[in-house]
């Protein structure tokens, strides 16, 4: 049960982080993102996710 819920965390994390990534993406070529504001918010989402994830699941 344990190792099933630590790969559903990974696989959250992960998705999570790519829909970071796109979406920053999109908005930094548009010009409405900065580069460091891109970088400071998938490492804050990051981070949130790990503090937080383990308690929801």
């Amino acid at each position: 049960m344990m190792g099933l819920s630590s790969s559903y965390n990974y696989l959250l994390m992960r998705l999570i982080s790519l829909f970071a990534m796109f979406f920053g993406a999109y908005y930094t070529i548009q010009g409405e993102l900065t580069y460091g504001d891109f970088v400071a918010f998938i490492l804050f989402a990051n981070i949130l996710v790990r503090l937080n994830l383990p308690k929801i699941l």
